[in-house]
């Protein structure tokens, strides 16, 4: 019998095999955290789309620059809540992933980090991202 493998896939098979199928398990073990990620990630940006849309029927019922200023403080004060909120609950999402290889609190509080700074970025208009 010669040492040559037989099978005709190659020898590395199994391998990969064996490594698909833990990938799967892993992210049948993460999917609702990460579903549950997306989703927040979704509610986050409805809620502030439908705040920048409220604003011209907000401003429409203004009679005076007091009501004006209101406003606008009502709008501001609002958004720092839902980002607030909505940073919350993404954390919240995230905490199941630290059992994944890799995942260290370090990299946790880097990606959440990141989040923060890109939320800033969007409600910074004078921010350097490019234009999509």
């Amino acid at each position: 019998m010669s040492g040559r493998h037989l099978d005709p896939e190659g020898p590395l098979t199994n391998l990969s095999q064996c490594y698909f199928r833990s990938l799967d398990m892993v992210w049948k073990d993460y999917e609702p955290s990460l579903i549950s990620f997306n989703s927040e990630c979704m509610r986050l940006i409805n809620r502030r789309a439908k705040a920048w849309l409220d604003i011209p029927a907000s401003l429409s019922k203004c009679k005076t620059p007091q009501d004006v200023v209101s406003a606008q403080f009502k709008f501001w004060q609002q958004m720092g809540q839902d980002y607030a909120e909505g940073t919350r609950q993404l954390t919240s999402a995230l905490h199941p992933l630290q059992g994944l290889p890799g995942a260290t609190s370090e990299a946790l509080t880097k990606n959440i980090s990141a989040l923060n700074e890109i939320f800033a970025a969007t409600t910074n208009p004078r921010s350097k991202r490019p234009a999509a």
